[in-house]
């Protein structure tokens, strides 16, 4: 039995739907509160022109073995295949499609830190589409741990059906073993009362012995008032320091199949730091078309003419574009809604100095892991140390 038995959760998007179904499935009562009128934030999609359009993640998890394959299938045992497309590959200069192997990663790393130009142009692209920023805004030691994770943890996988698959599964998980999950609930104030705290939302107060916070931790403060001197002042120097990362992401349905693999890097593109092509692994996804998604870090001036120069990289790379290709959705990720809410090497710690409040998410990700691995392991950290466990 446990002590501590009542878990509010801010957020359902994925971070708070992994920490939920395993805090569920451990025997806590679990609540989910999202401001939103849907489940899953930048990790679910929505069906248009009879194609799966992701609201943020491009139907892709970026490693085989990492965290998320941990929590998702060697924890939570959840029904979901995870298809393996092979390595990503990189549009040379020349249009060569040239297959990136983990030595070849790792050479290119390590000639762009020696100053090579053709490397640091190629992962450059990587760490753009990948983390939404260039080599010369991540430290080092980030892109140093982030190139060890690839060599650890393996190239990319597709969940079969996409990541709204993951979603439905994480959702089914928590109601079956008796978690709620409340939509249109913005949280608006946590108080600390006593040993407990009492989660303000939608006109209720909650009480949690724990709250697991998958939100922007640049609002925690707000939420608890007064209390937020309690999370000390290395937390909030972040908060002033804290930058999210914004991009844009271009969604295009094509009556055929456009790439070689479904992860393609783009350095000699004009804006375009790389596509995915989830169909190339999992052509069932959309009924016989060919999604293709793109990524580009959001640059300062007009958005209407980085969208331009986006749209001139798409038909540079695909010949009959007017004829085969439809624009089906163009995503700005800023503000509220960003590509991470953290800078990579920036990121705030899941365990915070208020005994009971953990944090998890795409601010929270410890050091080299990089977008749903990064929200995965941060969940791992916080609910393995609620229920006692070490934090691997």
């Amino acid at each position: 039995m446990h002590s501590i038995t009542r878990v509010v959760i801010i957020g359902a998007g994925l971070g708070g739907l992994l920490a939920g179904a395993l805090l569920s499935k451990d025997g806590f009562e679990v609540t989910i509160l999202e401001r939103m009128n849907f489940i899953g934030g930048r990790f679910t999609s929505f069906e248009k022109y009879g194609v799966p359009i992701p609201t943020g993640a491009v139907h892709m998890i970026p490693h085989r073995f990492g965290p998320m394959k941990t929590l998702l299938i060697d924890r939570l045992h959840l029904p979901v295949e995870l298809i393996d497309a092979g390595r990503p590959a990189i549009l040379d200069q020349s249009g060569e499609y040239i297959e990136l192997g983990g030595g070849g990663a790792a050479k290119l790393f390590l000639k762009s830190i020696i100053g090579n130009k053709r490397a640091n142009r190629i992962m450059d692209s990587i760490y753009e589409f990948s983390i939404g920023l260039r080599g010369n805004e991540i430290p080092l030691s980030e892109r140093i741990a982030f190139m060890n994770l690839i060599r650890k943890y393996s190239h990319h996988v597709t969940p079969k059906g996409g990541v709204k698959s993951v979603i439905d599964a994480l959702v089914e998980t928590i109601q079956s073993h008796g978690g709620r999950i409340r939509l249109n609930h913005e949280v608006n104030a946590i108080d600390m009362v006593s040993d407990q705290f009492l989660v303000h939302a939608k006109g209720e107060r909650l009480p949690a012995d724990v709250v697991v916070a998958n939100c922007s931790p640049d609002i925690i403060p707000d939420l608890l008032g007064e209390t937020h001197r309690l999370l000390g002042m290395k937390f909030m120097k972040r908060v002033e320091d804290n930058h999210p990362v914004n991009g844009i992401k271009i969604a295009v349905v094509c009556s055929h199949q456009v790439f070689p693999r479904s992860i393609v890097f783009t350095p000699y593109l004009k804006i375009i730091s790389g596509f995915s092509e989830p169909t190339v692994a999992d052509p069932e996804m959309a009924s016989g078309k060919h999604l293709i998604l793109s990524h580009q870090k959001l640059r300062p001036g007009s958005i209407e003419s980085q969208i331009k120069r986006a749209m001139e990289d798409f038909k540079s790379i695909i010949t009959d574009f007017d004829t085969s290709c439809k624009t089906v959705a163009i995503q700005i990720f800023r503000g509220e809604y960003p590509v991470n809410r953290a800078s990579q090497g920036a990121d705030f710690e899941p365990i915070t100095k208020i005994p009971g409040l953990y944090l998890v998410g795409d601010g929270v990700k410890p050091r080299g892991h990089i977008m749903t691995e990064g929200v995965a392991k941060s969940v791992e950290i916080a609910v393995d140390h609620i229920t006692g466990g070490l934090a691997k």
